[in-house]
């Protein structure tokens, strides 16, 4: 006889599935279920099929079964039970507690996928503080979670074992062909039996639900991220956040200021989702990607007739479509001098007209910009107007890049290589292992790239080396460039004393704006010069009376005397 183990994460999940496995296979093969902190666990699991519920049990219990079979389960949800959701009333906020986030955010999905999608679903586990107080909760059988509050629960079961993960386990055990008349019938009985009357119409609705939740996505409606997804622990991300929150509960507009790769989408997002206007859109337009004779007719919108090719019915803005919500100005360092005119009027007024219009539109929008760019020295240069830019940098933010974060680098390597090892099963080694004999390199390395290079590299290593820690001549050949005194992937540049005291006291005075402590390891980061030569250098600009040093470790001021570069000897 043939033995089949069965390992989930609660004993719910493991009654349920367990029963539903008697019920197909019969007694042809030896069914044997384990959760998977259970004490009676086998060191080493000796069966013809290991079948886990869920890619937690088997990140949880996959070192039991290193010579045996093993597959993963599909579970949807149960059929039979998904009735009683239809007596909720459309728009009801309900909890949807279960064991887990992630199974809790998978039966949201589940239950939206097949068209359950006329109550709103917040989501609730014993690892959530954070859920609302609502009277009524849906659970997928796990009663024992459900909050003292909640007074009208709805028990839809257990998610059981979807009949594609039966066909892999009965091809495994070699058995389908006893089982495939059986399985046909009875998965076509219920779904005609459940179906039969409201297939179509569900079907419709999921249908035009999925376009629309697709034309937000695509037009970046949706602010998915929230100020808990940025991962970090350096003091300076700690800091950044705590700002961003305190913004995020005025209705003045941001600015966003990074390099490239250092996440501040994420942050436009998250500080949406923490402010008053939540509940509305999150739209989002990149000037990078506009040509100047486009711009005036997406933000704005048009009227019929406007010009030729356009829309016989006209067209709404992306104001309009931000209305009550935030609009995100992406790359606004790149908006066309003669448009910035046009989008500083809308920001004073609060109002728009279409392009052929006439009638003038009020509008109730968040403004959040971001750019790369250095706008106040854009500004000096007459690239960028000074009028804009400080009615855009009214409550100013700095991403930090990657290289100033410290130990955020392997917190963040780490999180990504999680995020790999849900999606490969080849994947086995322990986060804290996998980076051992890197991480000195991580934390020397530039990361010009910032955090979207760290998570290409992170995707590139587990593909080399899934199932060991990689070793760094496996690295590309920008982390093997490395000399004394040197970061690692840059040559040391060759500088005049004269530039290297200008490039010194820019960057302190920068730092000073954004009240970041700045000094001489992280300027010889920034400058690609030896620490000792920049030592000198800080020393003389000192003594002539443009730097001094705060006590302890607070870093590098500038003094009030203005250095003049023509007449002062730098």
């Amino acid at each position: 006889m043939k033995t089949l183990v069965f390992i989930a994460m609660g004993e719910n999940t493991a009654a349920a599935c367990t029963q539903q496995l008697h019920k197909i296979l019969g007694s042809r093969v030896n069914i044997i279920a384990y959760t998977v902190d259970a004490p009676s666990i086998p060191v080493q699991i000796k069966a013809d099929l290991v079948l886990f519920a869920s890619h937690e049990a088997y990140i949880h219990a996959k070192k039991y079964c290193q010579k045996t079979v093993t597959l993963i389960a599909r579970r949807s949800i149960n059929y039979h039970e998904v009735g009683k959701l239809f007596s909720i009333p459309a728009g009801t906020d309900v909890l949807l507690v279960n064991d887990l986030p992630d199974s809790t955010n998978r039966t949201i999905a589940l239950l939206q996928m097949i068209g359950i999608d006329h109550i709103n679903y917040h989501p609730c586990c014993p690892q959530m503080t954070d859920y609302p107080r609502l009277t009524t909760a849906v659970t997928p059988g796990e009663r024992q979670f459900v909050p003292d509050f909640v007074e009208n629960i709805i028990d839809i079961k257990t998610r059981l074992i979807d009949i594609t993960t039966i066909v892999e386990m009965l091809l495994q055990l070699g058995f389908l062909h006893l089982y495939a008349d059986f399985l046909s019938a009875d998965y076509v009985r219920d779904i005609i039996r459940l179906t039969k009357d409201s297939y179509h119409a569900v079907n419709k609705i999921k249908q035009l639900r999925e376009i629309v939740y697709q034309k937000k996505l695509e037009n970046n409606n949706i602010a998915i991220y929230t100020f808990d997804k940025i991962w970090g622990k350096s003091a300076v991300v700690l800091d950044t956040i705590d700002r961003a929150k305190k913004m995020a509960l005025s209705d003045s507009s941001v600015l966003i200021e990074g390099e490239s790769g250092t996440g501040k989408e994420i942050m436009a997002q998250s500080i949406h989702n923490a402010s008053l206007y939540n509940k509305g859109p999150f739209v989002a337009v990149n000037f990078a990607a506009l040509s100047e004779s486009l711009l005036e007719s997406e933000l704005f919108g048009y009227v019929p007739g406007a010009f030729t090719g356009a829309k016989r019915e006209g067209a709404t803005g992306l104001f309009e479509e931000a209305n009550h919500g935030t609009l995100f100005l992406d790359e606004i360092g790149d908006a066309p001098l003669p448009f910035q005119v046009k989008l500083l009027r809308v920001l004073q007024e609060k109002q728009i007209r279409r392009v052929g219009g006439n009638k003038m539109i009020p509008i109730d929008v968040r403004v959040i910009g971001a750019t790369n760019k250095d706008l106040e020295a854009m500004v000096i240069k007459g690239k960028f107007r000074k009028d804009l830019y400080y009615r855009l940098n009214v409550l100013p933010i700095r991403m930090p890049p990657l290289r100033e974060r410290g130990r955020d680098i392997l917190i963040l390597a780490k999180a990504f290589y999680q995020q790999q090892a849900m999606k490969h099963k080849n994947i086995k080694c322990t986060a804290e292992k996998y980076f051992q004999m890197i991480d000195p390199i991580f934390l020397n390395y530039s990361w010009p790239g910032n955090i979207r290079e760290l998570e290409n590299i992170v995707e590139y290593l587990t593909t080399l080396s899934p199932d060991m820690p990689p070793d760094k001549r496996i690295l590309p050949s920008k982390f093997h460039v490395f000399h004394e005194n040197k970061p690692w992937g840059e040559e040391q540049k060759s500088i005049t004393v004269k530039e290297l005291k200008e490039s010194i006291y820019d960057e302190v005075a920068k730092a000073n704006r954004w009240h970041i402590s700045i000094g001489r390891r992280s300027l010889a980061e920034k400058l690609h010069q030896p620490e000792n030569r920049i030592r000198l250098m800080i020393e003389s600009l000192k003594q002539d009376g443009y730097l001094f040093s705060r006590r302890g470790r607070g870093g590098l001021l500038i003094s009030n005397k203005k250095p003049d570069t023509d007449k002062v000897n730098f």
